[in-house]
């Protein structure tokens, strides 16, 4: 349990301190905030930013972004004893093979529940910026960390199965890519 948490730790801290993370998310901040402008309508009324429409805003304005961050990261979780040419190392240490597969996978959920957390936040900002102060927190929780976090860490399991796979982190990359599109013709 001691290399499970170390690993999740170390492959959490990779994530988080990469500049790229930063940027994407960075972006998506700005996405939200140039989205939030319609979360006081619907259809063209003008309505008060309840929580449920502004959750359903900021998820569906944000979810482009969360896709970026797991597809990107889970291949190079995945691949990142390899690109260092470690690999082998890795494998002769003793320690199960699940131990490293799941540290990052929990790692990786911890990102996408850290980027649920400022999305909860950006969304209890723009209802005060909008005059609205009926904050429903409990609904935020359930929402974004009951159900959609549910999906995204089956989606992070998906990608990071499909990385392991396939032997080789662009055409995992790539094969991620064509099951989104192809999730959405279906």
């Amino acid at each position: 349990w001691q290399q499970l948490a170390s690993t999740a730790r170390r492959a959490f801290a990779s994530v988080t301190t990469n500049v790229y993370f930063y940027a994407i998310a960075g972006a998506g901040i700005l996405f939200l905030a140039v989205s939030s402008t319609q979360a006081d309508q619907i259809y063209g009324t003008a309505t008060w930013p309840v929580t449920y429409q502004v959750i359903e805003i900021l998820s569906g304005t944000f979810g482009l972004f969360l896709l970026i961050v797991i597809t990107f990261y889970a291949g190079e979780l995945v691949w990142q004893e390899r690109d260092r040419r470690m690999h082998q190392v890795h494998d002769a240490l003793p320690v199960p093979n699940w131990v490293p597969f799941v540290g990052k996978l929990a790692a990786l959920v911890g990102v996408v529940v850290t980027l649920q957390a400022i999305l909860a936040v950006v969304g209890i900002g723009l209802q005060a910026s909008k005059g609205y102060f009926k904050f429903e927190p409990l609904l935020y929780v359930k929402d974004l960390f009951g159900l959609q976090l549910v999906n995204w860490a089956l989606l992070i399991a998906l990608i990071m199965l499909i990385h392991a796979v396939v032997n080789a982190k662009y055409t995992g990359h790539f094969i991620a890519i064509l099951y989104f599109v192809g999730r959405g013709f279906l």
